[in-house]
């Protein structure tokens, strides 16, 4: 890179930031110009020109010949006789001052030169010119001359500026090169990036299809295996049952044995036994089914032995049945619940009644006791369930409304405030005052007359559709005349309809009476 100088006032040519920096070192040195015989190399350079007649050609010969002051003077005859030469004549002319050294001949070639850089800026020698002009520069400086050490100062700081300017755009140019490689860089790791997030794409997809057809063979042989087993224990039972038929004696110690193996492998087998085992009747029996609800590890197996108990008269059976409803088996509480509500007497209802009542009993298993107590009506499970029906908590929905429903399987009925509170509550839930009005239509616990006022101060369309058809259910005579009473009042279209409809199934001689008048309307 190149930067200007100033020479009399005004800027040369760019000259290379080297050939300044080499400048100012010889100036340091002291090897400019008469110090160093290496700055004649380009007036010896022209030694090998021949003499002509022209002037020129002359100073160039008296330059050679180190005869400097005549060079110059003829140097100056040639610019005017001969302005072919002039450009190249004003160089040379200017070399010859430098040579002769001093400072009034420093200062004429500077004259010199600037003369040159000014009229000639296409010169052949015109790099030569500048570059002479800073040395001789340099020498003035030297010297002591001020202008010139002002010049060179300038010089020197421009030189620095400029070379400090190249360092940063060469930084900043390592900078932007860095930059864009690391954005290929960036960009060429995102793409293998891609290419490596696509290849474990591609693996995980081929082992999720490689485990999806393990696992597809994995069931298809456990099914193989299932149905192997499930034909094996057929067969086995065929043949046991044959010869419970023909030799129980031997076939029944084979039962036992069965049903004592109680491996994983032999489970398919127990269930066909267990089952084949509860069409027998005899004390052995009770005592294997006992043995097998206690102890064997198949919920389905269980199940059977909880069910053959629930038929069974002996104490045992009752006891074993409530104590597997107390156990933390959900599957097995089941089927022992199930199993006591199908067994009658006032020992099962007792046994219910303790599992409904019992703290931390799961709702469902709850549920299933509080039905089980309306397969048993009586005048105490009727107080019971309506003592637990206050108890519970408004979460367990399903176990209120087997209250009530146990409630409304009372022959005994039930107590119309209870119901009518239920009923009457706003704040209780739609499907438990749905469930206390079917009670209170099935036991007869609510009146016609209180079914017509609730429907009358009602506002909601669904219960007063509930109210109707409890009304439709109630065993009270007055029932009809509220129904009549709706149908003739109600001035919602659809609710009068859904009277007129039970109405008119009814044989009652009013009914044919009520069709009339809304025909003739």
């Amino acid at each position: 890179m190149r930067t200007a100088i100033e020479f009399r006032g005004r800027s040369l040519k760019p000259v290379p930031a080297i050939a300044r920096l080499l400048a100012l070192g010889l100036i340091a040195s002291g090897l400019l110009l008469g110090t160093a015989p290496a700055a004649d190399a380009q007036v010896l350079a022209y030694a090998q020109a021949q003499p002509t007649d022209t002037i020129y050609k002359a100073a160039r010969r008296a330059l050679n010949q180190g005869r400097y002051e005549q060079a110059a003077k003829l140097f100056s005859e040639s610019r005017t006789a001969e302005p072919q030469y002039a450009a190249d004549a004003l160089y040379y002319q200017a070399l010859a001052y430098s040579k002769m050294g001093g400072r009034s001949n420093y200062r004429d070639a500077l004259k010199t030169l600037q003369v040159q850089l000014e009229q000639y800026p296409d010169a052949a020698t015109h790099q030569e010119a500048e570059s002479l002009a800073i040395r001789v520069q340099a020498e003035l400086a030297r010297l002591g001359d001020p202008r010139a050490a002002e010049a060179m100062q300038r010089e020197a700081a421009r030189m620095q500026a400029e070379m400090e300017r190249e360092v940063q755009h060469e930084v900043q140019r390592e900078v932007d090169r860095a930059e864009r490689d690391a954005v290929r860089a960036q960009a060429d790791l995102s793409r293998q990036q891609a290419e490596v997030e696509r290849a474990q794409a591609r693996m995980h997809q081929q082992q999720e299809s490689m485990m999806q057809r393990e696992q597809l063979a994995e069931r298809e042989r456990q099914h193989a295996q299932q149905e192997a087993a499930q034909r094996e224990a057929e067969t086995k039972m065929y043949a046991l049952q044959a010869l419970m038929e023909s030799d129980p004696d031997t076939a029944i110690p084979i039962l036992e044995n069965i049903l004592k193996t109680r491996t994983e492998e032999s489970t398919v087998l127990r269930q066909q036994a267990v089952f084949l085992a509860t069409r027998l009747d005899d004390e052995r029996t009770t005592d294997l089914m006992l043995d097998v609800l206690a102890n064997d590890p198949d919920p389905e197996v269980r199940m059977h032995a909880a069910h053959w108990l629930a038929r069974s008269d002996d104490p045992r059976a009752a006891a074993a049945l409530r104590s597997a409803a107390e156990s933390g088996d959900p599957e097995l509480q089941q089927a022992a619940v199930f199993a006591i509500t199908q067994k009658p007497g006032p020992e099962s209802a007792a046994a219910l009644r303790d599992i409904a009542s019992r703290p931390g009993t799961d709702p469902e298993i709850r549920a299933m006791a509080i039905h089980g107590l309306a397969q048993h009506p009586s005048p105490e499970n009727t107080r019971y369930l309506m003592d637990l029906f206050e108890s519970l908590p408004p979460g367990e929905v399903e176990a209120r409304e087997a209250a009530l429903f146990g409630l409304a399987q009372s022959p005994d009925g039930v107590g119309g405030d209870f119901l009518f509170g239920i009923v009457s509550d706003p704040n209780e839930d739609p499907e438990i005052r749905e469930m206390a009005l079917y009670a209170a239509a099935r036991s007869g616990g609510i009146g016609a007359a209180q079914f017509g006022r609730l429907y009358r101060e009602s506002s909601s369309r669904e219960q007063k559709e509930q109210l109707m058809f409890a009304l439709t259910q109630s065993e009270d005579p007055e029932a009809f005349d509220v129904l009549l009473e709706i149908a003739r009042a109600e001035t919602d279209p659809e609710l009068k309809q859904n009277a007129v409809f039970w109405i008119g199934r009814s044989e009652d001689p009013r009914a044919r009476e009520l069709m009339l008048e809304i025909l003739e309307q």
